[in-house]
């Protein structure tokens, strides 16, 4: 099971953020040396062909609590990478700045610093950018606009960045050491370990139920399918006799047709995600492969699958286990994505006065894919 890591940071507001970069930050000789780094492979989460990464640099004054809150008062970065499409760690290079920063296909560039609007709403920053924190708060963003970064790696990193941030001024960054790479993408469906099954009845109203399986991590609220870890939606055609289980047999999966103890592909029509998904920090619609079922007693199911994803990608497991029945025939069909756009750092929180950065394997809150 692969570890993550959170670090979140207390702002005083995003008002008091603008208000403080509005005046240059100290920083001696405009030199950041920083001593400790981590970073997240996001894959080909833009479907372009080149690897995106994000990466974490930290200097020797910021630590963080048992709660994963930032600590101290310094200076971290925050780069935005587009790398190849074989990378799934910071490859040795020189990275420049993507100008055109729509268009994340440049290889071995950086993607620059602006303020953004995330799905509640709420100014975070985007792209590469300093942060200046006092006192576990970020009281000033430095975004980069322009430069190079020259990554040098033979066992151990060493980087060193000349940049210019988007108030005109010149700085230079060094790190030297290990980056610890966390994979957010890769789909690790033996970390799905309990399920729902919920009861649609014949919603499309073509003479066919349908069931949705959710199969989900153990860290995964299930209330409203949020929190960190893997999760799959698995959307099936059954007879319409069928109200209060599955059916036994093999179910294959079919594009955009409607069949009896068959396998929905994954689809989204334009405000949710319906049919069958795969979810890590990217979203992955199913659109091949087959799921065998095979009913125990009560409400426990053994499911044995093996699914293709968009991308050509195989995803197989079993699970054994409950799956709880919910009648959801008299809601409305579907729960809307909440898959999170790690690439953009689009993070929610509960709390208007957080900032979270999150280096895991995804939170699913109120995003697009």
């Amino acid at each position: 099971m692969k570890q993550f890591i959170k670090i979140s940071v207390i702002l005083l507001s995003v008002a008091a953020a603008f208000s403080a970069c509005e005046k240059k930050p100290e920083v001696e000789n405009n030199k950041f040396n920083f001593t400790r780094a981590e970073a997240n492979y996001l894959g080909n989460i833009y479907r372009n062909n080149v690897n995106a990464i994000e990466a974490y640099f930290f200097d020797e004054n910021l630590g963080t609590d048992a709660e994963g809150y930032i600590t101290g008062s310094g200076s971290f970065l925050f780069l935005d990478l587009n790398t190849n499409s074989n990378a799934t760690s910071i490859p040795a290079g020189t990275y420049n700045v993507n100008n055109e920063n729509s268009n994340e296909n440049i290889e071995y560039s950086f993607q620059r610093g602006k303020m953004g609007v995330n799905n509640n709403n709420e100014e975070v920053p985007t792209g590469s950018y300093f942060a200046i924190v006092k006192n576990g708060s970020i009281t000033d963003y430095l975004f980069l606009s322009s430069g190079s970064i020259i990554v040098n790696k033979m066992g151990n990193y060493s980087i060193n960045g000349q940049v210019t941030t988007s108030d005109n001024e010149f700085y230079e960054f060094s790190f030297s050491g290990n980056i610890p790479t966390t994979d957010l993408v890769t789909p690790y469906p033996e970390t799905l370990t309990k399920g729902q099954l919920w009861y649609w009845g014949d919603i499309d109203n073509v003479g066919l139920n349908i069931y949705t399986i959710w199969l989900a991590d153990q860290n995964i609220n299930m209330t409203n399918m949020s929190g960190s870890g893997d999760l799959m939606r698995i959307e099936v055609y059954t007879p319409t006799s069928y109200t209060t289980s599955l059916p036994n047999g093999t179910y294959p999966v079919k594009i955009n047709t409607i069949q009896n103890q068959t396998v929905i592909d994954g689809f989204n029509n334009g405000t949710e995600d319906l049919g069958t998904w795969y979810y890590t920090a990217d979203a992955f619609p199913i659109t091949g492969g087959s799921m065998t079922v095979t009913k125990g007693t009560g409400s426990n199911y053994k499911l044995n699958y093996t699914f293709i994803d968009e991308l050509g990608n195989t995803i197989s497991g079993n699970y054994d286990g409950n799956l709880g029945l919910i009648n959801k025939e008299n809601a409305l069909q579907g729960v809307k994505s909440r898959i999170l756009k790690v690439k953009n750092n689009e993070n929610t929180s509960s709390e208007s006065t957080k900032y979270s950065i999150k280096i895991h394997r995804g939170k699913r809150l109120n995003s697009d894919k």
